[in-house]
This record gives structure tokens, C-alpha cells and sequence, in this order.
């Protein structure tokens, strides 16, 4: 079998670009925060350090979560490479443990479970928050171009090995 890739429509490619650029930003921009900030101005330490983390911090954190939940995949012979970040993480087909339906029919997606080995730890957060379960999973909506055939795919594999 050659290998298939499964992307999402050009829309969302693009905002997973910027999604890209705004991790390394909220990075940068931490000392920039703290140097334009003195600990006089606050009540307390604690509200200085919140103060000058919680920015940066939800621009990366959730630039990483909305990237990860809208994964690019890939199937080969050995399994899938699921997209996360800059790099593919790969699940061999014995390695998925379960698949789950979520949503509404017209904005249903997958949750494909796997064994903790294989995914992030951001990736329990797309479980807990969509499942309620501490398993490692990725998301296959039904945005991502051809989804029913990347579904029918696992489903097979899943059964034969």
C-alpha cells in the first residue's frame, strides 16, 4: 500500500500556520512583558508572575491544542503518522486501542484512542475535554478532506492486526 495523506481544507492549513508562528511569539514575548512591568505595580509576587506568564503562556499552550486537534494524517503500511506540531508521531496499527464518535451529525468528529506510548501528553487534553477520559487520542473531524475513507481505513486495519 502507498502511503495516503488526509489534510484539511486550505482554510484551516492556513490558520494552523499562524497557529505555528504565534507559539514561538508568546515565547518571545515573555521577557518583553517582564521588562516592561515592575513588581511595585502588583499587590503581590503571585499576581506579578500571573501577570506576566499568562500571556505568553496561552498563546503557545493554546496554539499547540488548537494544532493538535486539527492534525493532518498520514496512513502507511506500518500505521499512522499523525501531524503535531513541527514533526509526525507515529502509531503503529496494533497501537490504537479503541475509536470513539463525538458531536452532532453535521460536526461530529472521531476520537481515535491510543496507547500512551505513541502521543503527547496535550493529548490526553483532547480526551478529557471531549470524552472525559485520561487516554491519549487525536481528533479526526469531518472537515478533513475524504474522513469517512481515512475512517473505513482505520476500521480495517484496526481489525486485521
Amino acid at each position: 500500500m502507498n502511503s495516503q495523506v488526509f489534510k484539511y481544507p486550505k482554510a484551516i492549513q492556513v490558520s494552523k500556520v499562524y497557529s505555528k508562528f504565534m507559539i514561538p511569539l508568546g515565547v518571545l514575548l515573555l521577557p518583553l512583558i517582564i521588562l516592561n512591568n515592575k513588581i511595585s505595580q502588583f499587590n503581590s509576587i503571585f499576581e506579578y508572575i500571573l501577570a506576566m506568564v499568562s500571556v505568553p503562556l496561552i498563546m503557545s499552550v493554546g496554539s499547540a491544542l488548537y494544532l493538535g486537534s486539527w492534525s493532518d494524517i498520514e496512513v502507511t503500511d506500518s500505521g499512522l503518522d499523525v501531524e503535531f506540531l513541527w514533526r509526525k508521531l507515529h502509531i503503529p496499527w496494533n497501537g490504537i486501542i479503541g475509536i470513539q464518535q463525538v458531536g452532532s451529525q453535521k460536526f461530529a468528529f472521531t476520537i481515535v484512542l491510543t496507547e500512551r506510548r505513541y502521543l503527547t501528553f496535550l493529548h490526553v487534553v483532547y480526551c478529557l475535554f471531549t470524552i472525559r477520559s485520561f487516554q491519549r487520542g487525536f481528533n479526526i473531524h469531518t472537515q478533513l478532506l475524504h474522513s469517512e475513507v481515512l475512517m473505513k481505513i482505520i476500521q480495517e486495519k484496526r481489525l486485521h492486526n
